[in-house]
């Protein structure tokens, strides 16, 4: 399995597993969750460009990490996951 975790006080945890994976090994699923004190929701979140805009908004966040004006953000394809930093 591949996780990426993330938090403090609570984890947003990225996974891939048991998703279909493209014959080049690529998915277009990605489960995401989100762990907080006495809380626990997962998602499983859709996009078709190899999370290539996911990828991109951390890359953004590390290039610029001594901080930005604005907000920098992702959005999943279907509208239904978010990041905002």
């Amino acid at each position: 399995m591949n996780e990426a975790r993330m938090g403090r006080q609570g984890t947003l945890l990225f996974l891939i597993d048991r998703a279909p994976r493209k014959f080049d090994g690529t998915t277009e699923y990605l489960r995401v969750t989100v762990e907080l004190k006495g809380l626990r929701a997962n998602k499983s979140v859709y996009d078709q460009s190899k999370w290539a805009g996911l990828l991109s908004f951390f890359e953004e966040l590390a290039l610029n990490r001594h901080g930005w004006d604005g907000e920098k953000k992702f959005d999943s394809v279907e509208g239904d996951f978010r990041l905002c930093a």
